[in-house]
């Protein structure tokens, strides 16, 4: 280090980084528990929208499953999408054959 102060003072780029790494390591320690509570808030809000998505999803799910049933009941027990006339089991009771 003697040689280099008697030749100009010069330093290497990583003297001249070394006060500017000491800082922002300072800054870091000093705000390290304020960006940790960020960061937690931050999961919390994503974890809350994730859990939310997939509920909603599973109830529409729920509630589509339901809506079918609903409707093949309804389907059933209604003449709608049937040719008209006797039902096979009203056939049969009546001796007729088709």
């Amino acid at each position: 280090m003697a040689e280099k102060e008697a030749a100009g003072g010069a330093q290497t780029a990583a003297e001249k980084q070394l006060p500017r790494r000491r800082q922002e390591l300072d800054y870091w320690k000093q705000n390290a528990e304020r960006l940790r509570r960020r960061n937690r808030l931050t999961g919390l809000a994503i974890g809350a929208f994730v859990l939310g998505m997939f509920g909603y999803t599973i109830l529409s799910v729920r509630q589509e499953k339901i809506m079918k049933r609903s409707t093949t009941r309804r389907g059933s027990t209604s003449s709608e999408g049937r040719a008209p006339g006797p039902t096979p089991r009203a056939a049969e009771g009546a001796g007729l054959h088709c």
